[in-house]
């Protein structure tokens, strides 16, 4: 029940964030490849957001865990393993934009940057 209320708040989160960027309501032009754009380069900034906070909650998370253990073996193990892997979650996420930016620096190409281009374009 937990998993399922944290994947629903994640979603709607992820809608929300991404949703901001489109524009609802104006003059009723088609969509473009540039909408398509910035639909994902939020979708990508958003996922890099979510995955800070979830590291956020599970630090804090196995900190409570590891404080309401009482010296009991198996409790200070899973908070000690809930702390393990909050931390390898945040080096992850560190160390995969850090090669993203290290790409972008050896090739001179923005793979931080998302673009679509139009093979039909003139």
């Amino acid at each position: 029940m937990v998993l399922f209320r944290l994947f629903s708040f994640i979603t709607v989160s992820f809608v929300f964030l991404t949703a901001s960027t489109l524009v609802f309501g104006q003059d009723a032009e088609p969509a473009t490849l540039a909408d398509l754009n910035s639909v994902f380069e939020s979708a990508i900034t958003s996922v890099a957001i979510i995955g800070g906070f979830l590291v956020f909650l599970a630090l804090i998370f196995g900190g409570f865990k590891y404080m309401t253990a009482r010296g009991d073996p198996k409790a200070v193990a899973g908070a000690q393993a809930t702390l393990t892997w909050a931390v390898i979650g945040l080096v992850l996420i560190i160390v995969a934009y850090l090669i993203l930016v290290f790409i972008t620096d050896l090739t001179g190409v923005n793979v931080t940057g998302f673009e679509i281009t139009s093979p039909f374009a003139d």
